[in-house]
């Protein structure tokens, strides 16, 4: 189903929950200044057989390829979804062009989060092209 532009896509939010977060820090190892960081992200998503529902998953590691890094902080969260009454979109095609974007700014306020209670400049990500990236990710496989 391709979606009619004019409209909105029909696809009801429910909320977002942390599924994991995993935090080190590495106390022995010294960081050059400035604090390097290099992220790698991953998304799944998996509909319902009924195609109402989904559960979307946007995984984020902050030191992805750093080589002894100063800390490592991987936080992977759940979206879920609905399809509304109307359905200008399936979620199907929701998952490949929208949902990793909705998801990201809940994944940069929990890396800002725990990176400012580090003895380590806050990491404050900039505006990402979500999608970009993992298209990246995936031609790099």
């Amino acid at each position: 189903m391709k979606m009619d532009e004019k409209k909105q896509p029909g696809v009801i939010f429910r909320g977002v929950f942390i599924k994991s977060l995993n935090f080190n820090l590495n106390e022995a190892k010294k960081q050059p200044k400035p604090l390097r960081y290099s992220f790698g992200a991953n998304f799944e998503h998996a509909v319902s057989p009924d195609k109402k529902k989904m559960k979307a998953t946007l995984t984020v590691n902050c030191m992805d390829g750093i080589k002894n890094p100063p800390f490592d902080l991987v936080v992977s969260i759940d979206g879920y979804f609905e399809t509304a009454k109307e359905g200008n979109l399936s979620l199907k095609e929701y998952a490949k062009e929208m949902a990793p974007a909705l998801l990201m700014p809940f994944v940069r306020e929990i890396i800002a989060n725990i990176t400012s209670r580090i003895p380590y400049p806050p990491i404050l990500l900039p505006p990402i092209n979500i999608h970009a990236l993992l298209m990246r990710q995936k031609r790099l496989k």
